[in-house]
This record gives C-alpha cells, sequence and structure tokens, in this order.
C-alpha cells in the first residue's frame, strides 16, 4: 500500500515550480547581457572621454608652450635690442662703411660722425674700435686708427687680426696684410684647422694677398706641418699608406683583355696583382695633372675670402650667443605651433654644437678633404692641396706601384689540357707545341692501349660465356640466341685484335681537337704574356714615379 502512494505522487508543481526558476534563470541572463552591454558602452564612453581629455590637456599644453614662447620671445628680443641693439647696428655700419668706400658715395665726415658714435654706446664691442680705424683710415688720423687698432685688439686679437687683413687686402696694403695674417694664423690650431683657415692658405698660395716677401705664410705652413708631426710619430708612414689606398681605390682591372692567361695560368693573380696597377698609372696620373692644371678663378678666390671678411663681421659676439640661442629656440617653439618644448630645442641645440666642437680635422685632413671630395672643394683648394702634400702623395704612389712588384713572375706556367709547362717572353713557341704534343701522342698510346685491352677482355668473355651456355642449351630452342651472341662477340674479339683502327677513330678526332685546341692555347698564352711583358718594360722604362 505504500508503494501505491509512492507511486503516484502528483510532481506536477514540482516541475511548474523548476519551468519557474528555469523562466526566472533565463530573464536574469537576458539582464545580465544587457548590463553587460551597458558596461561596455560605458567603459567605450569613458575611453573616449578620456581621449578628449588627453587632447585637451595636450592642446593646453600647446597653448601654454606657444604663449610662453611668444611671451619671452618678446622678452629676449627686446633684451637684445636692450643690451647688444648697438651690436647689430656696428655690424652693419662697417658692412655699410666697407662698401661705401668702394662705391666712394658717402662723405668722410659723415663715416667719422658715426662710427664714433657708435664707438661710445659699445664700450666692450671688438669691433667698434675696428669701425673706428678704418675711419681713421679713410681721413687719414694715423694716430687715432693705430690707438683704435690696439683696443680692438685688447678685446678680440684673433678677429680684429682677421678683419684687419682681409680689409688691408681689399685697399691692396700688401704688407699690412701681411703682419694682420701673422697675427691671425698664430691662433690656428694645426690640430683643429679650421675650413676658413684654409681658404686662406689657398688665397695665399694662388696669390691673392699678394706677393710674400718675408715667408710669413710659408712658414705658417710649414710650422702646422711640424705641429702635427710632433703629436703624431706615425703621421708621414700614415700619409704614406693613405695615399697608397687613395691609388688602389682607382685601381682598375685589365683581366678580361686576357681571358686564355686567365683560365690555364696559375700565376694570373700575381701576373694582374703588379699589372693592374701598371694599367691604372696613365688615369692617376691624368687625374692629378688634371688637378695642378685646373683653371683658377682668381674672383671666385677673392669673392670667398671677401664672404668670410663679411662672416667675421656679421657674427655674434660672445656675450650676446646665450640671447640669440634662447630667441633661436623660442621662435622653433612659435614655429611648431608649441607641439616642442623649448628645453628639447635648447637641448638639440646645444648636443649639436658640442658635436660640432668635437668633430676635429687637421691641416692636412682639410686638404685631404679638398682632394678626395671634390663636391665640396673648389679647382683651386684641391691645386694647393697637392702643392703640399704631393711628397706624400708620391711615396704612397710609389708604395702602391711597388707592393706587388716582386710578385710579376719571370717566367709563368701554362695549364694545356692537363700538360703542364713553363714559359717566358723568349720561350720557343714551335718547341713548347712539341713538348704538348708528345705528351698528348703517349697519352694517347697509352689510352689506346688500355682501350685495346678492355674490350678484347670484355668481348672475349661475353663469347666465352655466351658460348658455354648455348652448349648447356643447345637442346632448346632458345640455345641458338646464346651461339648467335657468343659469335658477335667473337667477331668483336677478332676485329679489334687485328683492326683496331676501325674502333679508335673515336679516340683519334677527341686527340686532334685537343691537340689544335692546345695549340691555340699556347699561342694565345705566350701572346698575351708578351702584351703585359710589353706593357711593364715601357712602363719601367719611363719610369712613372712621380704622379704628384
Amino acid at each position: 500500500m505504500a508503494e501505491e502512494v509512492v507511486r503516484y505522487v502528483d510532481i506536477r508543481p514540482l516541475i511548474n515550480t523548476v519551468d519557474n526558476i528555469r523562466r526566472d534563470v533565463d530573464v536574469l541572463g537576458v539582464k545580465m547581457i544587457q548590463v553587460g552591454e551597458d558596461v561596455a558602452k560605458v567603459n567605450q564612453e569613458l575611453a573616449s572621454l578620456n581621449k578628449r581629455f588627453m587632447e585637451l590637456m595636450e592642446d593646453r599644453k600647446r597653448a601654454e608652450a606657444l604663449s610662453q614662447a611668444t611671451t619671452e620671445l618678446v622678452r629676449v628680443r627686446q633684451e637684445i635690442e636692450k643690451e647688444f641693439g648697438s651690436y647689430g647696428l656696428v655690424r652693419e655700419t662697417m658692412l655699410g662703411i666697407l662698401q661705401a668706400t668702394d662705391l666712394a658715395l658717402v662723405k668722410k665726415t659723415t663715416i667719422s660722425s658715426v662710427s664714433e658714435e657708435l664707438m661710445i654706446s659699445t664700450p666692450k664691442y671688438w669691433l667698434s674700435p675696428c669701425l673706428i680705424a678704418v675711419s681713421g683710415w679713410i681721413n687719414n688720423d694715423r694716430d687715432l686708427a693705430e690707438r683704435a687698432i690696439k683696443e680692438a685688439l685688447r678685446r678680440d686679437e684673433e678677429r680684429t687680426a682677421l678683419t684687419m687683413a682681409l680689409i688691408c687686402r681689399r685697399n691692396g696694403r700688401t704688407t699690412a696684410c701681411y703682419e694682420w695674417l701673422n697675427i691671425y694664423f698664430s691662433h690656428l690650431n694645426a690640430g683643429n684647422f679650421s675650413e676658413g683657415g684654409y681658404t686662406f692658405v689657398d688665397a695665399y698660395i694662388n696669390g691673392v694677398f699678394g706677393p710674400d716677401e718675408k715667408h710669413v705664410c710659408g712658414d705658417y705652413i710649414a710650422r702646422w706641418l711640424s705641429q702635427i708631426k710632433e703629436e703624431d710619430k706615425e703621421f708621414e708612414t700614415k700619409q704614406e699608406q693613405q695615399w697608397k689606398e687613395y691609388c688602389v681605390q682607382r685601381t682598375s682591372s685589365c683581366q678580361d683583355m686576357y681571358p686564355t692567361l686567365k683560365g690555364h695560368s696559375a700565376d694570373f693573380d700575381n701576373i694582374m696583382a703588379y699589372t693592374d696597377r701598371v694599367y691604372s698609372v696613365d688615369d692617376l696620373m691624368q687625374e692629378f695633372e688634371e688637378i695642378r692644371q685646373s683653371d683658377v678663378d682668381i674672383d671666385k678666390i677673392k669673392a670667398r675670402v671677401d664672404e668670410n671678411l663679411v662672416e667675421v663681421i656679421s657674427n655674434y659676439a660672445v656675450e650676446e650667443i646665450k640671447l640669440r640661442d634662447e630667441e633661436i629656440c623660442f621662435q622653433r617653439v612659435k614655429e611648431s605651433n608649441g607641439r616642442i618644448r623649448f628645453e628639447e630645442v635648447m637641448k638639440d641645440l646645444l648636443q649639436q654644437r658640442a658635436k660640432k666642437q668635437q668633430e676635429k680635422i687637421n691641416f692636412v685632413e682639410q686638404m685631404m678633404k679638398a682632394i678626395t671630395d671634390k663636391k665640396s672643394s673648389s679647382p683651386s683648394e684641391r691645386r694647393t692641396a697637392i702643392s703640399i702634400l704631393h711628397p706624400y702623395i708620391n711615396k704612397g704612389y710609389n708604395d702602391y706601384i711597388n707592393e706587388h712588384k716582386s710578385l710579376f713572375p719571370e717566367e709563368i706556367s701554362i695549364d694545356v689540357n692537363g700538360y703542364k709547362m713553363k714559359a717566358n717572353t723568349n720561350s720557343d713557341v714551335n718547341a713548347l707545341k712539341n713538348e704538348y704534343k708528345n705528351y698528348l701522342v703517349n697519352k694517347r698510346n697509352q689510352e689506346v692501349s688500355v682501350y685495346q685491352a678492355e674490350q678484347t677482355k670484355k668481348n672475349l668473355t661475353y663469347a666465352l660465356v655466351l658460348g658455354v651456355v648455348g652448349l648447356l642449351t643447345v637442346w632448346f630452342y632458345i640455345g641458338w640466341f646464346f651461339f648467335a651472341g657468343a659469335a658477335y662477340y667473337g667477331y668483336q674479339w677478332y676485329q679489334i685484335k687485328n683492326n683496331p683502327a676501325k674502333y679508335l677513330n673515336g679516340i683519334n678526332e677527341m686527340y686532334n681537337n685537343q691537340l689544335n685546341e692546345g695549340y691555340n692555347i699556347i699561342d694565345n698564352c705566350l701572346g698575351e704574356w708578351k702584351h703585359i711583358n710589353s706593357k711593364v718594360s715601357e712602363f719601367d722604362s719611363k719610369q712613372k714615379y712621380l704622379v704628384a
């Protein structure tokens, strides 16, 4: 009875409850999905807000940087104008006076009054007394000029000396020009030689400054070379090596002119090591000759010298540099609309300046640069460099020529189809051909003997084997096929043994071809070898040992 009760328990309410729970779970799942979507949407909106916020912050920083740069630029320029405005006026006046004296368009009294006013307003500037000195010369006031020069030298001896030297050159005062150059050159460092310094050396060598009766510049050139030698005990060795490498880089190969030697002589690399350089000599000598004979435009050299005069006059005074740097950096910030910061620009500017100061190039390297980097040098600068460096160039060139000369063989080995022979320029070509022919005859005879023995043995063996097999199978129809094979190989054996020429036509043809080919190789090798020796002998006879 208890089992009957259990059997008929009504579970429908339980099922309904489960269904209700399932529906609630489904609803909850839908709501969870909706919540997830809402969270994703909120995250997306937050990311957008964050991006917009960062953009606003960046815009604010740019606006602040731009505003600061604009404000600071005004301040810096006002400070420059207040502290150094007269300096700029002095520079402009000096350049104007130089131009005015060339054209004779300004009264002497005007020049004097302007110069004196600027001298009073710039008590520390080195260029002001130079301006007074020029004014004194124009007005024939020697005493004023001398006093002004002494003051200018006290303020900045190097710039004053260069400025006065170049002004003297413009006015044809040769003696005074060299006196000022003497002072200027005394400030130059041979180990860190400026491009401007080399411009003046070039101008001197080409006579722009006039005759150097006291050998002022010549003595300084010798002194600079001595200083470099003292600082580097291996200077001359390095110079010779550098010029040898210069020649090596300009070596042209002539290997393709001698294809037979290239393919049949083990000495070919040693031959070409020297021959390539002999062939390259004419191009090298032509290159240096073109530099020596190049047309020099004196007017262009004078123009470069005057450009240096304008540059030294136009350069800012040392005390101006700090404010000028700030002006440059704030201007760049302004031009970038605030995207770059003042600190970044200033750091970059100072790093570039420091790097440039560390890049030292000595007097000799300046001249080498003029020769090797033709795009950045003038014909006169290259010619000047050669006129000073020619002893080292010639030594390097001689090392270049003689480096592989000892490798050049007196006789060569020739490999003709496996036969090695020695030959020189006096070798008898017919004797060499006979040697080669005898080699081929012996080789052919050996090959024929081996061929006959091998073929005879092979055919006889095949004939005997097939004959035995034929005897064993004679009662069968197939036995007659073995007898036929034995007869064929027996016939071949008989023919080779008694009439071998019929079977050796292929070998003879091959050796005849090798003989003709070998004769051509010998003829071509000796012809090319004699041509090389003729070129080398011609070079040695002309003794082309001076390239610069």
